[in-house]
């Protein structure tokens, strides 16, 4: 199994209880297309929607692009009780890095379903209802005919991810989150409050009850994370974890200069997504009689999209800033955002301290470690950074812990 998986993407049974349900049934796919379905699964007309076997509580799916050296961190996190993610569906928008190495234990260990984006269809328009061109006409939205209107997509690898991830996975979990290997899910309040929620999980239970209840989604707004210093234009030293190295987010969405709506992302009950309309990635649409619940304490997002200086600059070379109908966009947010963090140097009150993820690095690097201690394939070189950053911490942990079982 190991030399399969570093070979080519593996999608394994994620669990013994897995393998034993019976194959789902399928969604079935709408024939209408004249209201812009454009292949999801048609959930109106699902007729037992809460009764299919779903072996996962909560699942992500998300794209990437050269991320290898982040994604040990990001994985491992997530999966921590806390967060409770149960499977990842990645979605690889042709990475040049080890990536295809760094997920292998995780897609032996069925935490990992991967997909190349290459081999799904990419749709380079959806059509939109006729209202749009006569209102709102412009360089991405255009009539065809007389009848007709379409939305001209700038970054269809979106739409193709989430469009299959629902499509073929949905049906397996009660919840599926869509963030991006940059963002990070936490709860700020698990800590000041005894009542708080234990676990995401539990939240996403009490919150999204997945019987009767016509709440088919909670909005999960970003908080900017910021790094050290302006001046560290080096490359960072490997094996560093971002849930250590950074203590300071943006004060508030004020010193923030993003359209409105992109500083959210969803987490969503599968069953509740509108087929016909595809919405954002921040904020899928549902079908009618569904809504989101806009804002919550309980649960936000710490949002490390500069990560360092170095890499920050090193992603207006990517492919997606370069090529494609949404590279000007992307490039030009990217220029946006390095303004954004020079004021927020410059600006008193612009910074406050965060926390919030320096309460789980124990239990994190002690999962990574054990988990690619048990790995017998090929350890990639940025994981071997990593493990050897981390070892001196995980063994005077395990140490104390052994004398306190004297």
């Amino acid at each position: 199994a190991s030399a399969r998986a570093t070979t080519r993407y593996t999608a394994l049974p994620a669990s013994p209880a897995a393998v034993q349900h019976r194959e789902p049934m399928r969604w079935p796919r709408s024939t209408n297309t004249s209201n812009g379905s454009f292949g999801l699964p048609f959930a109106p007309t699902f007729p037992h929607a809460n009764t299919y076997s779903k072996p996962y509580a909560l699942s992500i799916a998300t794209i990437v692009q050269d991320e290898g050296r982040w994604l040990p961190e990001w994985l491992e996190y997530h999966s921590l009780s806390i967060v409770g993610v149960q499977h990842f569906y990645i979605y690889d928008d042709d990475s040049r890095d080890d990536i295809r190495q760094v997920v292998a234990p995780y897609v032996v260990d069925g935490l990992v379903t991967m997909h190349n984006l290459s081999d799904l269809s990419l749709p380079g328009s959806l059509p939109i209802p006729m209202e749009r061109c006569r209102n709102r006409p412009g360089r991405h939205i255009y009539a065809v005919g007389n009848s007709s209107c379409r939305r001209r997509l700038q970054f269809p690898q979106q739409v193709a991810a989430m469009r299959h991830a629902l499509q073929n996975y949905g049906h397996t979990s009660k919840y599926m989150a869509f963030v991006d290997v940059d963002e990070f899910i936490t709860m700020p309040n698990r800590a000041a409050h005894a009542k708080a929620p234990a676990s995401l999980q539990s939240f996403l239970e009490k919150m999204l009850p997945t019987s009767k209840s016509k709440i088919g989604g909670i909005i999960l707004w970003s908080e900017v994370m910021l790094p050290t210093s302006l001046e560290a234009t080096q490359r960072p030293p490997e094996g560093v974890l971002l849930s250590k190295s950074f203590i300071r987010q943006l004060a508030s969405p004020a010193f923030d200069d993003i359209p409105a709506g992109t500083s959210t992302k969803c987490i969503v009950k599968p069953m509740a997504v509108d087929a016909n309309t595809y919405g954002h990635i921040h904020r899928l649409a549902l079908r009618q009689g569904f809504r989101y619940i806009e804002r919550t304490q309980e649960v936000k997002l710490l949002h490390f999209r500069y990560r360092f200086m170095y890499t920050f600059r090193e992603r207006l070379l990517k492919k997606y800033a370069k090529l494609g109908p949404g590279a000007e966009a992307k490039a030009n947010r990217l220029r946006t955002w390095e303004k954004v963090l020079r004021n927020a140097f410059m600006t008193k009150g612009a910074m406050l301290p965060q926390l919030g993820l320096l309460q789980y690095v124990w239990p994190l690097q002690m999962q990574l470690e054990d988990r690619w201690a048990r790995w017998r394939g090929q350890v990639p070189q940025s994981v071997k950074k990593l493990r050897s950053s981390i070892s001196l911490s995980v063994s005077r942990v395990r140490l104390g812990i052994s004398r306190l079982k004297r």
